[in-house]
């Protein structure tokens, strides 16, 4: 029985030595890789004025957070910066601030552009030289379908907008209005219980 518990004693040790030995090892990697990644690699996007950060590892998420009023954890307050009550209203503060074009700092210090110029945004999505990340074409593909006009590109895009084009100019939208009068009316109406419960 003794040496049962010696066993599981070392056994434990082991596990702890083994586990300070990889964070030891993998901290001052990690620590190393980040700031060669920051000192060698050119960003613009730097340079470009937006909200401070008060966080290296959250980012400007922690000013959202903060700004809410909530005073619970942070760990609490994160499903607000994904839903939060008024849907932009930070964002639209810092439009005004900073313009139509501005910087956030994301998760460990990453740089975000954001863009609400509608003028930039339509030669970003319609210039085919610009390459876009692997990882927003998968979150493309998850919430629109890889089929979806959002998600095809080049000629098999020119082909399937100029198909949808036709139920979408404003000729065909302006013959939409009655229709979506008459469903607003109904839902609207006293007879409609379930809107009036």
């Amino acid at each position: 029985m003794n040496d049962s518990a010696e066993a599981d004693s070392q056994n434990s040790n082991f596990i702890l030595d083994l586990a300070r030995l990889a964070v030891c090892t993998i901290a001052p990697v990690v620590s190393i890789w980040l700031l060669l990644r920051r000192t060698f690699t050119s960003n613009t996007v730097a340079t470009i004025p937006g909200p401070s950060s008060r966080s290296r590892i959250y980012g400007t998420s922690v000013s959202l957070l903060q700004n809410s009023g909530t005073q619970t954890s942070l760990v609490g307050k994160m499903p607000q910066l994904v839903l939060p009550d008024h849907y932009g209203e930070y964002e639209f503060q810092w439009q005004k601030r900073y313009g139509p074009l501005y910087r956030v700092k994301g998760c460990f210090g990453e740089d975000h552009l954001v863009v609400s110029d509608p003028q930039a945004l339509r030669q970003l999505f319609n210039d085919p030289s610009i390459i876009r990340p692997p990882s927003l074409s998968k979150t493309a593909h998850l919430v629109f379908g890889e089929e979806s006009v959002f998600c095809v590109e080049g000629e098999e895009h020119r082909n399937l907008r100029a198909a949808m084009s036709t139920g979408f100019s404003g000729r065909t939208v302006r013959t939409f209005l009655p229709v979506f009068v008459d469903v607003a009316e109904k839902v609207n109406s006293p007879s409609n219980t379930i809107v009036h419960e």
